[in-house]
């Protein structure tokens, strides 16, 4: 798929409500999607895979990982800082499984599973 066939179904997917705004590069997540994709991670694998990241950002502001505690990510120089990530919507983020009926083919599906694996990464 080009670019702009993955943003036309990005953008049905942002207006059935699954997905945030898909036009930004930021790659920062809010405080609120941070605690949804610990509590999914949790609830899916288990608390020891998600404790020390979030611990972390509440107490510094940054999410610590990689190499030596340094931070996971940086944003890019010229990033968009109006819209945070993009991600599953909402304040507890629905698996691919669970949304399943809400899509209408296979691009749907393998984008959504894609934005939500990503996230909980």
């Amino acid at each position: 798929l080009g670019a702009g066939q993955i943003m036309r179904v990005a953008q049905a997917l942002y207006e059935k409500g699954l997905i945030s705004y898909m036009r930004t590069d930021n790659p920062q997540l809010s405080t609120d999607a941070k605690r949804a994709a610990a509590a999914a991670i949790e609830a899916r694998f288990s608390a020891q895979y998600v404790r020390g990241a979030v611990e972390e950002d509440e107490q510094t502001g940054k999410r610590r990982g990689g190499r030596a505690g340094q931070p996971q990510q940086r944003k890019p120089k010229n990033s968009q800082e109006a819209h945070e990530a993009i991600r599953p919507a909402g304040s507890v983020f629905r698996a691919p499984a669970e949304v399943a009926s809400l899509l209408d083919d296979e691009r749907e599906r393998a984008l959504y599973a894609l934005i939500y694996q990503r996230t909980l990464a």
